[in-house]
């Protein structure tokens, strides 16, 4: 997500959620915008990646409400990577 422009974010969920049938989950792993030195730490390997593209980190609360606001249930869960990375796993179900 964080490779997508931010305005893209939105409608891209909600095609993901279009397609999910009631009681279906979508998981989603993502790159979280704390802690701070996570997030450079983060960024850097990014720059290195793919250059001057535009990345946008979201904070959890904000990426969760997008899904909830589709309706979805989310639990996020914080991810220990032998990096410091910032990774936060996102699991969100559809309604049955």
């Amino acid at each position: 997500m964080h490779h997508l422009p931010r305005g893209a974010v939105p409608d891209f969920l909600a095609t993901l959620r279009a397609h999910l049938r009631p009681g279906g989950v979508l998981i989603l792993k993502e790159v979280e915008d704390r802690p701070a030195w996570k997030r450079w730490f983060t960024r850097v390997l990014d720059r290195c990646m793919v250059g001057a593209e535009p990345v946008h980190y979201w904070s959890a609360v904000e990426l969760a409400a997008l899904l909830g606001g589709l309706g979805l249930n989310v639990v996020r869960h914080r991810m220990r990577d032998v990096l410091p990375y910032p990774h936060i796993l996102y699991v969100a179900r559809a309604p049955r």
